[in-house]
């Protein structure tokens, strides 16, 4: 099990050296990191699968049929596979020791003990590259009055569906539960 802080952590090691700031487009970040993304239009209850390809690439498999939103979350979310259960640019022992074209993560392919553990922890990472906390905090703080969050200019700032901004500021204790 991998520590928030630890996640949070590894996301900002990732998207600072990358020169991005928010709200990115984390496609781009696939390129930069020199990934890909293919569309292809799967099964509505899948939303992307990640292969490495190669010795210094990988694959995300994008649902097409995703709305933006979803898709913007999603890819992140997929990054956070690349870096915390295949190593990528982070654990070159983990990274080679998948064989080329031969891990793939998705729903179909990670039926173990392990899928909710990693799923949570994906979409930490996601939560994290996308709204950082320093960021999303100072940002929540200018659309806080009355004890309340005005959620709507969050989630619009960051790209980000409502409900994955009002988990952020949960996890990071800002929003009540």
């Amino acid at each position: 099990m991998i520590a928030r802080e630890q996640i949070g952590n590894i996301a900002d090691s990732i998207r600072k050296p990358l020169g991005l700031t928010c709200p990115y487009d984390p496609e781009k970040a696939v390129s930069l990191l020199n990934g890909t993304i293919q569309p292809i239009s799967i099964d509505h209850k899948i939303d992307a699968a990640i292969k490495k390809n190669g010795e210094d690439s990988f694959i995300i498999y994008l649902n097409t049929h995703e709305p933006y939103l979803r898709k913007r979350f999603t890819v992140a979310h997929e990054l956070g596979h690349l870096f915390l259960h295949m190593g990528y640019l982070i654990d070159n022992e983990k990274w080679n020791s998948i064989p080329d074209d031969g891990f793939q993560d998705s729903a179909y392919f990670r039926m173990s003990d392990n899928y909710s553990q990693e799923e949570n922890e994906a979409n930490e990472f996601a939560a994290s590259f996308l709204m950082p906390k320093a960021e999303f905090i100072e940002f929540a703080k200018q659309h806080l009055s009355n004890n309340q969050y005005t959620i709507k200019p969050i989630a619009g700032y960051f790209k980000v569906s409502e409900s994955a901004a009002i988990n952020r500021g949960k996890w990071l204790g800002i929003f009540t539960w």
